[in-house]
């Protein structure tokens, strides 16, 4: 990786049936920045009893270049 500016995340959001956000996180106080190896990243979001869908994925804003593998998904109750 070798990213620069705002940085890269890790990406979940919950969404209710119309579209809006009940809720997300977005690594916004834990943005991955810089040139770093290969290393695990994690992320949590309580997913609100209204939700009806989720959407998860890797962003990365300003530059660089960001790589991602081995992406899942595990509920906990």
């Amino acid at each position: 990786m070798d990213i620069n500016g705002a940085g890269g995340a890790l990406v979940l959001r919950a969404d209710d049936g119309s579209g809006q956000i009940l809720a997300w996180n977005f690594m916004q106080n834990d943005r991955v920045k810089g040139t770093q190896d290969w290393k695990r990243y994690s992320i949590e979001l309580k997913i609100p009893p209204s939700a009806y869908s989720l959407i998860a994925g890797v962003m990365l804003e300003d530059g660089g270049t960001l790589w991602a593998d081995n992406l899942a998904i595990e509920l906990i109750d």
